[in-house]
Order: structure tokens, then sequence, then C-alpha cells
């Protein structure tokens, strides 16, 4: 129906928020038509106007260009608006319900700052960002999004749209205490709690963890790692570089609670770790590098390189590293050749302490000349032929150095049986298998050499051995018969004379007859032609001792014992030696203890298939002492 020409008219308004400057264009318009009025319009109708609408109609007449609202006006007018058919941007203008507060978080900048960003929160906990909208006030504020407007509870609202003019603040270790202090307070008159507040802030702290994660790693010329290192501080990683950082502070945004004041100390404390474990910095990105030994000692998960309180995160660029290697020597006696024959081989150990491969031989996972240059170099790691790596253990490096010991260069190798003791080092330190029950029993006998089998005393013994006299005729049978020499070390007086004679009897009866030289100090060389008439009549028994021309007249292969003294052996030296004896019996060995002496060389020159030395006192003085005999024997 028509109008009345005497009926208030009810306007509707379209509004313009500005995003330049400030304020708003509000625009009436007469319905239905939708016709813009201007100001010279609205005056006229202006007596006809409904109430509330000459209320609004008197706030765009009063402002300097019709309809151009700032901000307070703005603010008186919008409540009136929202109660007549109000368009923004074609949408009905509305006033929510959800009351906003003034609220302060924290984002992290660059280098190290702080970014404190004025918001607007909803009950709900909603984030408004005022950025994304226009926030202007009179006697109340409003914030406005689209079409829609919230109120704020600002206790200034008008200080509040001087901060939504630059609602975000970087804060960084330039700000002094006093502007910090001038922050707080003006944040509070617009009614930031101090909840929020507590988050400009800022503290000191140490790194929560280290976390070094290898970027790279090449094996090219020499192993070689590059790490990157960061620190935790509060929830946030910044990069530990070779140089103090160019920002001190650090803004978590884990617990938006201000600023963190790196602790410089503990970083270059941490650089001086690393320079001291070998590393360097690389500037063209950022990394620490490391080569050789140190590298494998980082890749390797049971490496003590970095500090076991790190984080270390090794990626796929570790390479396979086993738990230890494990010698396996098998052994052979060659009784026909008086020798041993060994055979070595290597296994790889897993983590679970089993073998990689158990008939793996030495030479296909590593050569032995290669495991000697490795245990020679002191060299921590060794790289197997399948391009694991390994640190062997103390316990293998032992066994090395055992077979090294044997002259064990290859993977192959025959030595003797004097090397029974290193033989059962071996075997204590690790596998050692035999390869038929010859060996295993010879084995087992020497093994347990401090219980020899019992030997049975010579048919032409004249006289009965004490019992422990007996017991030292047990061992030097032992001996005998596994081809070995030894030290028979009674006491002055316990008839060590008795006892070789004894062995040297018993050997003439198994064996058959051939010579056996004893050198004796000249006091105690008549004593042995005498011992042996006494005890061993059927051993023939001469004394190389007199004049030249009787030593000389004397058919030593004749004989089954020849006595001679240390002086005349130094002269003899060279005529001695021409002859193969069966024995070569040293006593009071200790004669010989000086290794350089002229005794020590004329005895070195003799030949024999066995030695023996007799002697009470083997240490006199010094280990030496103990040395230059078994270098005899």
């Amino acid at each position: 129906s028509e109008r009345r020409e005497d009926a208030p008219i009810r306007l509707a308004y379209r509004l313009t928020i500005l995003t330049r400057g400030s304020g708003g264009i509000v625009t009436p318009e007469l319905p239905p038509s939708g016709e813009s009025l201007s100001d010279s319009e609205t005056k006229r109708m202006a007596p006809r106007l409904q109430a509330l609408d000459q209320a609004i109609v008197r706030e765009l007449r009063a402002s300097t260009t019709f309809g151009h609202l700032a901000d307070a006006n703005l603010s008186r007018v919008l409540p009136l608006l929202v109660q007549r058919q109000t368009k923004v941007d074609g949408q009905a203008l509305r006033i929510s319900d959800d009351n906003l507060m003034p609220r302060l978080r924290v984002e992290p900048g660059t280098n190290g700052q702080m970014i404190a960003v004025l918001g607007l929160k909803s009950k709900d906990g909603t984030w408004q960002d005022v950025r994304e909208g226009r926030l202007f006030a009179g006697s109340q504020a409003y914030f406005m999004r689209g079409n829609v407007a919230y109120t704020i509870a600002s206790p200034a609202p008008w200080e509040l749209t001087r901060w939504a003019r630059e609602p975000s603040m970087m804060l960084d270790f330039e700000l002094s205490p006093s502007a910090r202090d001038n922050l707080v307070r003006d944040l509070t008159k617009v009614g930031v709690p101090a909840e929020d507040l507590v988050r400009l802030a800022v503290r000191r702290e140490p790194p929560r963890a280290f976390y070094a994660t290898i970027v790279s790693v090449d094996f090219t010329k020499e192993p070689t790692v590059r790490i990157k290192l960061e620190a935790d501080y509060a929830g946030e990683r910044v990069s530990i570089e070779g140089q103090r950082p160019v920002s001190v502070h650090v803004a978590p945004a884990a617990d938006g609670q201000g600023l963190v004041e790196r602790d410089l100390l503990v970083e270059e404390n941490t650089r001086r770790l690393l320079r001291d474990l070998g590393f360097r910095f690389e500037r063209t990105d950022g990394t620490f590098i490391v080569s050789g030994e140190q590298a494998l000692r980082v890749l390797d998960p049971k490496g003590d390189a970095l500090p076991d309180y790190w984080n270390i995160d090794r990626g796929e660029h570790t390479p396979v590293f086993r738990r230890d290697l494990n010698v396996r020597a098998r052994v052979q006696l060659l009784e026909e050749r008086g020798l041993i024959d060994i055979q070595l081989g290597v296994d790889a150990v897993r983590e679970n302490g089993e073998p990689v491969n158990d008939d793996q031989l030495v030479q296909e996972l590593v050569g032995m000349k290669e495991l000697l240059t490795w245990l020679a170099s002191g060299k921590q790691y060794v790289q197997l032929s399948d391009g694991s790596f390994v640190a062997p253990s103390a316990r293998f490096r032992r066994s090395l150095r055992l077979l090294e010991d044997l002259g064990a260069t290859a993977e192959r190798a025959l030595v003797s049986p004097l090397c029974v003791g290193i033989l059962r080092a071996i075997g204590d330190e690790a596998g050692l298998a035999t390869a038929d029950e010859a060996t295993k029993a010879w084995l087992d006998e020497l093994s347990s050499s401090n219980a020899p089998p019992v030997a049975t005393p010579p048919k032409d013994l004249n006289g009965t051995l004490r019992d422990y006299q007996a017991r030292g005729l047990d061992w030097l049978s032992m001996l005998h018969r596994h081809r070995l020499t030894g030290i028979l070390a009674d006491d002055m007086g316990l008839g060590k004379t008795v006892q070789a004679l004894a062995l040297l009897l018993k050997v003439k009866e198994d064996e058959g007859q051939k010579p056996s030289l004893v050198i004796a100090p000249t006091s105690v060389v008549t004593v042995w032609r005498d011992e042996a008439a006494r005890f061993a009549p059927t051993l023939k028994t001469v004394l190389w001792h007199g004049p030249p021309k009787e030593r000389q007249a004397i058919d030593i292969a004749s004989c089954d014992v020849v006595v001679t003294s240390y002086g005349v052996l130094r002269r003899d030296a060279e005529l001695l030696s021409a002859n193969a004896f069966r024995y070569v019996i040293l006593d009071e060995a200790q004669s010989a203890k000086n290794a350089a002496s002229q005794n020590a060389r004329a005895i070195r020159q003799l030949k024999s298939e066995r030695r023996l030395a007799l002697t009470g006192t083997p240490v006199e003085n010094r280990p030496d002492d103990l040395w230059a005999i078994f270098d005899f024997l």
C-alpha cells in the first residue's frame, strides 16, 4: 500500500567500514526502493522521520561530510543502526552477544626476537585477530568483522584503538626494562589481564636438551661426518654454530611465556667440547665436521664421542657396526714334524653375541695382515670386507697380540710346541678347537701340567726316588714326550741332579743311546760324575774337562752324558756345537742370566733336540734373569 503522507518515515541504512583511516560511512536509504538520501533530502524529511531515525540522521549531519563518521560517532550510532535494516556488504548488520576482551599473545619472530600481538578473545577462547577486522571506539569499543560487530570490554576504549592500528610489537634484547614497564602499564590500562603480561618477561634458563643431527656422511677418502647441533630452550630449538649468535634471546612458541635468554656460557662450552673432539665449523651450511676415527665414534650407536646426554639422530647415515670380532683357532699336532699347525678364523659378533659367519675364514672378512696392521696403528675401528665396521674389544686385541707373538702373520701358521702357553692363553681369550683326538689329548695333558701322568721310573735307576723327586720325573717326562723345554727350580739340596739323571736314563731305555750335554759351574762338574756313577751307572758319563788334548780325544757320540763347565764351554763352543745332543742341560742356570755374556752366547750355539735348566734361584736380582734362561730354552 502507498505510504500515507503524514505517516512517520522509517529509513534503512548501508554501512561501509573504512579500511584506511578511521570511522565509516553510513548512507541512509528510503525503503523499499533503496534510494540513497542526501543531506538536503534527510533535512527536508527530518520532521516526518521516526524518532530513532531522527537520532541517526542528526549524527550523520553533524559530521563534516554527511554520513562520514569518526570512530567515536560510529561507536555511538552503531547500537541505533542495528535496530534498523542496515546492510554491511549486502548482509544485515548485527551485534554479537559474545563480548570480547583484550588479550596478549606472543609469537616467535626472526633472529630470536618475540612479537607481542594484541588481540581479542571471547569467553569460549576464540581468538580474534584485530588485523583481520576493524576496531573503533568512543565511550564503547567495538570490533567489526564482516557484518558482525563485537562489543569489547575495555576500561580505556580510546587507548585500545591506538593499539589496534599497530597490534603487534617486536620485542628483543634491545627493549630496556623501563620501556618494558611502560608497555606493561599501557596494556594493563586497556584491560589485558596480568596472566598475559607475564609473556613479556625475559627469563634465563639453561638448555633443556641438546640435539645432534647427522646430516651427511662421506667415505670417499676417510670417514667424514657433518652434524647440526641444536639446543632446546623451553621447547624451541635453536642452532648452535661456530660463533656467538646474533640474538641472545629465544621466543618459545611452546609455552608463550616470553623471551628466554640463551645461556651463552653453556653454548660456548659445547662448542669448545666439539673443537676438543676434533670438530671444525663449516660456515657455508652451519654444520660441524669431523673425520677419521672420531667420525666413526660419532656414527657408532655405542660410540662415546658425543656426550651421552645429547639426543643424537643418526638417521639413515649410519653404516653397520658389529658388536665385536672373535678369533677362532684350529690346532693340529704334527708329531712327526714336532710342530703345531694352526688355522685361523674370525667371526663378526652380532649384538646378541652370536657369530655372523660361523665358517668364514679370516681372509674373507678381514686379512690377518690387515688386522695386525690395525693392531699396530692403535686405531679403535677396523672395516670389514662387507663394508661394516667394528671396534674390537680388549679381549680380541689380546687374542690378536697372542697370535702376533706366535708369528701368525697369515691365516695359517706352523709353530713349535713350546708355544703351548700362548695357545692356552688364546683358548682362554677366544675359541680354540682341535683337529683330532691326539691333539686334544696333547692339549688336555698340557692344560693340567701341574698334575702330569705318573712316569714309570727307569729300571736301571740305582735307588728309589723320593715322592717329590718322582713328581719331578713325571713332569720332566711329560715335557720330553711333548718336545718341550722347562726349568726344574727345586730348592738346593732336593736332588735336581738325580731327577735329571733319572730322565736321561729313562729316555735312553725308551729311545736308545744319544749323548746329552750338561753344563755346570766348575765346582759341581765332578758332582755330576759321582752322582751318575751312584744312581745311573749304566749311563756312560765323561767329563769334558782337563787339557785340550784330553777333551778332544773324547768320542762324544759314544757317550750318554758329557759334563763340562761354563768356562770350558766358552773356549770349546765351536767344537761342541759341531755335535747334535739329545739334551743340553744347564745346572745352576742363573750363571747364564746375562743374555749378553760370553756364557750365554756360547750356549746359544749348541744344537740339541731339547733343553733343560736346573736352578734353585731362577730370579736372583731382576726379571731379566728369568728372561735370559728362557732365551736359552
